[in-house]
């Protein structure tokens, strides 16, 4: 029997920072470790290892905290670059089965899989397969989960860690979570989860029992949506057939990290003039921009702009990046790479006109010219002015 309704994955690499640390170097799997800025007392874990676990050692706990429970414990530095690469090497063995992915980041991926049953069979024999790809490509151990919807899915993956595939057939999401614990539930405080337990109700199952009136109670004021969630149910816009538009995609490393809007900018028309290049190269335009910025504490915010006019130009692209700054440029603390996106592809030629101003054709020659350059050497031999900004 085919179930449609299972056919969203969600790939979780638990402690993703952690377990790249063990893949380059194999003799730290039995070692306590953690992954964090340096070693002052002061800094914020980012990852801990399996042995680190064991000894209570979490992330966001602080390295002085963790070196009275482990005082010989090792700190190694953050691997920015290798954390993107794997996480862009994880979503190119994933766009092997399906298109529609969410490509989140420390480890998450989300595939819709539904049209796909004809290739690879059901959803749950894609995930072992997906599995199997990552461990022997990446030498990293993922917990893979199957269900109807991103919600359900994430708590899945989040029962079987460290790693191991499990499926929730639809229908059966509500009893699926009402025997597990609270914690795994998203959107709880750590202090909600507490009075929770301390009121007896340990399993999801019991949130789900909720009347709307206790709920907010209870819960505050999103306490019908965490209710609802208990439920298994998910109105999240993952939900949609579609999880992620198919675009144009180009990254950005910056060679230090920086907070300078200037050098920001530089890098953005660096990735406007990659993909502005992809797209006349396949007579493409798009009029969508996503931006998304990867900040030295590892987080990440994003920004977008849409527009009427379809862009094909550099010079179509250069008016964009003030306004995807301005949005995405939302927290003061340095920047380590951007990446942009080209969404809402479609079908461009560029003809002449008989009634085209002068200046508009002479554009398009010029834009010809240097795509030709390009194309001969590197996209770097003609750099808009505005982005030879540096530190």
């Amino acid at each position: 029997m085919i179930e449609l309704g299972a056919s969203i994955i969600h790939i979780n690499v638990i402690e993703f920072y952690a377990a790249i640390a063990v893949a380059k170097e194999r003799s730290l799997r039995e070692k306590a470790f953690v992954i964090a800025q340096d070693e002052t007392h002061k800094a914020t874990i980012l990852s801990s290892s399996a042995h680190a676990r064991k000894e209570g050692i979490d992330k966001g706990m602080s390295v002085a905290s963790a070196r009275r429970l482990v005082p010989n414990l090792l700190v190694i530095a953050p691997y920015e670059k290798e954390y993107r690469a794997v996480q862009r090497s994880m979503y190119e063995i994933a766009c092997e089965y399906t298109p529609s992915i969410q490509n989140g980041c420390n480890g998450h991926l989300y595939l819709d899989m539904n049209g796909t049953y004809r290739l690879f069979g059901p959803a749950v024999d894609s995930a072992s397969h997906l599995s199997r790809t990552i461990q022997e490509k990446l030498s990293i151990h993922p917990a893979i989960a199957v269900a109807s919807n991103r919600l359900v899915a994430k708590i899945a993956t989040r029962t079987i860690r460290p790693f191991g595939i499990t499926h929730v057939p639809q229908g059966e999401e509500r009893i699926f979570l009402s025997s597990q614990d609270i914690s795994f539930l998203p959107g709880l405080s750590v202090s909600t989860k507490n009075l929770l337990k301390s009121a007896g109700m340990k399993e999801i199952g019991s949130i789900a029992l909720l009347e709307d009136e206790m709920s907010i109670a209870l819960l505050g004021k999103d306490g019908i949506i965490l209710r609802n969630r208990a439920l298994g149910k998910d109105n999240n816009e993952f939900d949609s057939p579609r999880l992620q538009e198919k675009g144009i995609e180009a990254h950005v490393d910056f060679a230090h990290s920086t907070h300078k809007v200037t050098t920001i900018k530089a890098g953005f028309i660096q990735a406007m003039v990659e993909i502005g290049v992809k797209l006349r190269a396949t007579s493409m335009s798009c009029t969508r921009l996503y931006a998304t910025i990867h900040w030295i504490d590892t987080k990440i915010s994003s920004s977008s702009v849409t527009t009427k006019k379809n862009l094909v130009r550099d010079s179509d692209f250069i008016t964009l990046i003030d306004p995807l700054l301005e949005k995405g440029l939302n927290r003061r603390v340095e920047v380590i790479a951007i990446t942009l996106k080209a969404t809402a592809l479609s079908s461009h030629i560029e003809e002449g006109s008989l009634f085209e101003e002068d200046s508009i054709e002479k554009m398009k020659q010029i834009q010809h010219t240097v795509d030709a350059v390009r194309k001969r050497f590197s996209n770097s031999t003609i750099i808009t002015a505005s982005g030879l900004y540096s530190d």
